[in-house]
Order: C-alpha cells, then sequence, then structure tokens
C-alpha cells in the first residue's frame, strides 16, 4: 500500500495499479487497496470489468460509504450504464455532499442523461469548491457544452 501511495504521488497510475494489486494479492479484501485499484483502473479505461468487480464488491460490504458508491456509480458510468450509474452518484453527492469530484461524476452523468441544466448545476458547485481536483479540466470543458 506504501508502495502503491508513493508512486501514485509521483503520477504512475499504473505503477500504483500494480502495487495496490499486490497488496490485495497479501489480503484480498484490503478496503483502500481494492478502492484504489477500481478508481486508478476506471480513470486510465484500462479494464473496466476489473475495475466494475472490485467496485461492486466494495459496495456490497460498504454500501453506505460514500466514496464506495461514487466509484461504483463513476465505473458504470464509464462503461456506458448511465441509468445504472445516477442513483449511486446521487447517493455519493447525498452522503458527501463537499466533495467536488462526486459533484463532477454526478454532473457528467446527468448530462449524458439528457438532463443538462442539472449536470451543469453539480459541475459549476464542483469547481467552486476547488478548481484543482481530478476532472477539473474535464468539468469545465462540459460546462461549455
Amino acid at each position: 500500500m506504501t508502495i502503491g501511495s508513493t508512486v501514485l504521488e509521483r503520477g504512475d497510475q499504473q505503477a500504483a495499479i500494480f502495487w495496490y494489486e499486490e497488496a490485495l494479492k497479501r489480503d484480498p479484501e484490503q478496503y483502500q487497496a481494492m478502492n484504489n485499484v477500481a478508481t486508478l483502473t476506471a480513470r486510465s479505461g484500462f479494464n473496466l470489468n476489473r475495475a466494475a468487480t472490485l467496485a461492486a464488491r466494495l459496495y456490497a460490504k460498504y454500501g453506505d460509504n460514500p466514496d464506495v458508491a461514487d466509484t461504483l456509480g463513476w465505473t458504470l458510468f464509464l462503461q456506458g450504464k448511465t441509468g445504472e450509474a445516477l442513483p449511486l452518484l446521487k447517493q455519493a453527492v447525498t452522503q458527501k455532499p463537499g466533495s467536488p469530484l462526486h459533484h463532477y461524476h454526478l454532473g457528467a452523468a446527468l448530462m449524458k442523461s439528457g438532463e443538462p441544466a442539472a449536470g451543469k448545476i453539480q459541475l459549476a458547485g464542483a469547481l467552486r469548491s476547488s478548481g484543482t481536483f481530478y476532472g477539473a479540466d474535464r468539468a469545465r470543458a462540459l460546462l461549455r457544452l
């Protein structure tokens, strides 16, 4: 876990995934490693099925955790399953309203689902909260649509 976090801080997502996967080999139920692999794998688009499998396992165990709901919702969204993603992304925002990343994810999903006004509200809120979160540039681009 420590090596994964260290290489991730340096910006090497692929190496971080490798080390988090190593942590999962040692402890297949390690929450943080599982969430990190799911999140980073989804972000890279490398293996969305792996990300979805891990995120679903996490959600089955920790469905009341907004970060887990967001991870599963975002992964489903990236797989093109926007209808399944929306309730999870809404759950994440409701449970953790201060997260700009969660608002960005919900905003992007709402835009895709044909609710651009609601999506733009979420995106603008995310950017008001922080202009530097992962996805901030994409949120700005979506607001220009």
